[in-house]
């Protein structure tokens, strides 16, 4: 191979994302997730396969119940448009159930989080809690022309692929072989550019601050709410490993959580049976 030619390869690579997936991946490893890279999954609206450039996930069995949590991850390459946050105004302050109940998780997964949000505990609570200056909407900066919105983009896909997800563990938990998961998905946009938060001030004048990460909440008619995470590139390695934390002792509490839980898979059970 010519040695010139390495060069170019780089940089075409480095254009097109691959390193930063690759970093992704390394992270989450590293932390102690189970990691698959570009899976593929059915596209719920257009039912086209789609790529999906992460899955990182840890789980745990209680009772013959399988307890998943898994990232679903866009990584977009975007190094000098930076992406900036529309922060939600001081009077859209939400319940904070509803960090818990917009989560894409399986029918069991729904009912674990509405038991966990009556009874939150320190560890839950930063796990689902959706933060006071959560955003309502995303744009890059810089962009030329009225080209693809690469960040509507890039927060649909890791949707679509949660939602794709938990899709498959309702489908193999009927009966009559059923495969007990209980799982829950977050979406998460992974961007190789500094984000900023952009908010009015008193004065009506736009404010704006540089921040690690951001939480998006959207509503539509597709769903009430719906939660995506954006986190820099420059601080995954601190939100991962913040994430792994929390996870883990998430998954550890859950036996003291269980009798619900138990009871609501043979209510399914029941229900799939009479169909």
């Amino acid at each position: 191979m010519p040695e010139d030619l390495i060069p170019k390869i780089r940089k075409w690579l480095d254009k097109q994302g691959y390193p930063l997936e690759m970093k992704v991946a390394r992270s989450f490893q590293e932390a102690g997730f189970s990691v698959s890279s570009s899976e593929y999954y059915l596209d719920p609206d257009e039912g086209k396969p789609r790529e999906i450039d992460v899955i990182a996930s840890m789980q745990t069995t209680i009772t013959g119940i399988t307890f998943h949590l898994a990232f679903t991850v866009e990584c977009k390459s975007s190094k000098e448009k930076p992406w900036v946050c529309f922060r939600a105004g001081r009077k859209q302050h939400r319940e904070s159930s509803v960090g818990f109940l917009a989560r894409q998780a399986t029918i069991q997964g729904r009912n674990l989080l509405t038991e966990v949000s009556c009874n939150p505990d320190i560890t839950t609570d930063r796990l689902f809690h959706l933060p006071d200056s959560h955003a309502y909407g995303v744009t890059n900066v810089f962009k030329e022309g009225k080209g693809v919105d690469v960040p509507y983009k890039a927060i649909v896909g890791p949707r679509k692929a949660a939602h794709a997800l938990i899709s498959h563990y309702d489908r193999i938990q009927t009966h009559p072989n059923p495969v007990h998961t209980v799982c829950i998905a977050f979406p998460l946009v992974v961007v190789d550019a500094p984000i900023f938060n952009c908010g009015l001030g008193d004065d009506g004048d736009i404010e704006l601050t540089k921040v690690a990460s951001h939480t998006i909440l959207r509503t539509g008619f597709d769903t009430y709410y719906s939660i995506v995470e954006i986190v820099a590139a420059s601080a995954l390695e601190e939100f991962i490993d913040s994430k792994a934390e929390l996870m883990s002792k998430f998954l550890q509490s859950l036996p003291g959580r269980i009798p619900g839980t138990q009871e609501q898979l043979e209510i399914a059970n029941m229900t799939s049976e009479s169909d």
